[in-house]
């Protein structure tokens, strides 16, 4: 049996260096401490 999904139709953010996640992205920097910002919603290499 699957999971449910729970997709609310935002996109997700976190950042490479602190793990911080935010749904907006924030000019491709984290609001915290600077670091790079990925968007967990795209396919990425493993």
């Amino acid at each position: 049996m699957r999971p449910s999904d729970d997709n609310t139709g935002t996109e997700l953010y976190e950042c490479f260096a602190c793990g911080s996640r935010t749904e907006t992205e924030s000019g491709d920097q984290c609001p915290g401490c600077g670091g790079q910002m990925r968007n967990l919603g795209r396919p990425r290499d493993l």
